[in-house]
């Protein structure tokens, strides 16, 4: 298993390599910096606590929150039809084992880029190294990615 993961990161090209390596770097220090800026709110009794965000996210923690203690999908007393599942479930899952939101967005960014590997080994297989590493890149550099 090992060997097969040293020789796909063995086969990106150098340009590739740098470009997923930095980006990496940066999507950690982001990490890092949301879980600081985290304590500085907590220590000032601020909210909203990163990296929960305003709007969608507040819906989506309640509802995460709502499955972890209560075992059901609600949301202001009222069970939620407009929201499929999946992701909070996922979300769910990874807080009450990781007990922190941080560890829902960790597993996020590994996600991330293990999908810029799968991008890249299907742009390999209809066209060339290139084009897959080019759509690799596109998504690790979207902003909302």
């Amino acid at each position: 298993m090992l060997n097969k993961i040293e020789t796909e990161f063995g086969s990106f090209s150098k340009w590739f390599k740098v470009t997923f390596y930095v980006l990496f770097v940066i999507y950690l220090i982001a990490w890092l910096s949301t879980i600081y800026l985290s304590n500085v709110q907590k220590e000032r009794n601020l909210e909203p606590i990163l990296p929960i965000m305003a709007e969608d996210s507040e819906e989506y923690r309640d509802l995460i929150e709502s499955m972890i203690n209560n075992h059901s999908f609600v949301y202001d007393g009222h069970i939620n039809t407009l929201r499929a599942p999946g992701y909070m479930f996922f979300a769910a899952v990874i807080k009450t084992i990781g007990r922190s939101y941080f560890a829902v967005t960790l597993v996020q960014i590994i996600l991330v880029f293990y999908s810029a590997v799968i991008i890249r080994r299907i742009g390999l297989f209809f066209a060339d190294k290139k084009v897959g590493e080019i759509a690799a890149s596109m998504l690790l550099l979207n902003p909302i990615t």
